[in-house]
Parts: C-alpha cells; structure tokens; sequence
C-alpha cells in the first residue's frame, strides 16, 4: 500500500447529482441505432471451398508365370530304388552261396535249413517248427537292413528258400484241427 494521502479532487453537495462518469465516447444514437444485443447476428463465415480434386492413381501388378511349372527336384524312380533295395551284385552273391552245395556234404545252405526244419516239424510240433522259421527269418531280415554285405544276403536267402522248403499245405489245416496226415 501506498502512503501518499488521498487528496478528494472535488466536493459535491448533498443533493447533487453526480456527473457521467466519464468513459469512451459514445455513438451518437439515432434513429438507425439497434443495440448490440439486439443486433442481427453476424453474417455466416464465408463458405469453405470445396476440397482439391481428389486423384486415384489405379495401379496394376502383373505377376508373370510361366507356363510350365518349376519341377521340383525328384527322389529316384521306383526301379532305381528297387535296384538300390535289391543290391543286384550282393543277392547273386548271396543266392548263389545259399544254393550250392558245400563240399563233402552234399548239400547247401538252404537244403541244410530245410532238412532241420522238416525234422522239427515231424518230430516235434508243427507250431515249433514255424516258430522257428519266423525268428530266424527275423533275425536275418534285420542283419540284412543293417548289414548291407554279401553273407547277410545269404543269411536271409537260406532262410528264406528253406523255410519255404519245409512247409507243407497241410500244416495249416492240422494247425486248426489237431489232425496229422
């Protein structure tokens, strides 16, 4: 606050009135005069114009094929992987030692098989004579898919051409009913 006295710049008597306070000039007034509450409202703002021409670029992708599909790289043909799965040279090998006769005894590989299993089949039972045959025939299936040498292929080609030597059609209907030929 301030501490200058106040100086009173005029004195009115009781009774008097008051002059205008004194403020910005005012308009004259006339009869044209509309207050500004009661003016009319303003005019609306000038229109937008209208947006810029829009432009649509269509674009076309063309993808070019051709007219013979891409070949994909194939595995061998079925003959191939059959001449892979029979290995020519080791099955004639194989065969060829399973077949021939072993010298002083006359008789080979296969025959050998063929004699013992016929002797378990009419010595013992027919059942144990097939059971026989079919877990050496396993054995010598897996040691060929392992082995893949001459001696396997002639491990499986005695058990096979002599389990096959062995077997008799009446096995199985004696296998059934218990009735020997």
């Amino acid at each position: 606050m301030s501490d200058d006295p106040i100086i009173p710049a005029r004195v009115y008597p009781a009774d008097t009135p008051l002059p205008p306070a004194a403020g910005p000039p005012q308009p004259p007034l006339g009869p044209d005069f509309v207050p500004p509450w009661r003016a009319a409202p303003p005019p609306p703002p000038a229109a937008v114009p209208p947006p810029a021409a829009v432009e649509i670029h269509h674009v076309h992708t063309h993808i070019v094929v051709s007219a013979e599909p891409e070949l994909e790289p194939e595995g061998p043909s079925i003959w191939e992987r059959l001449a892979d799965w029979i290995r020519p040279r080791q099955t004639i090998l194989g065969l060829a030692a399973a077949v021939i006769p072993m010298p002083h005894t006359g008789q080979s590989l296969a025959s050998a098989w063929s004699a013992a299993l016929d002797d378990a089949r009419t010595t013992g039972s027919i059942s144990g004579a097939y059971v026989l045959a079919s877990i050496a025939l396993g054995i010598a299936v897996l040691i060929n898919r392992r082995r893949h040498t001459w001696w396997a292929r002639t491990l499986l080609a005695t058990t096979v051409i002599g389990g096959t030597g062995a077997l008799g059609w009446v096995d199985l209907i004696t296998l059934l009913t218990g009735v020997r030929p």
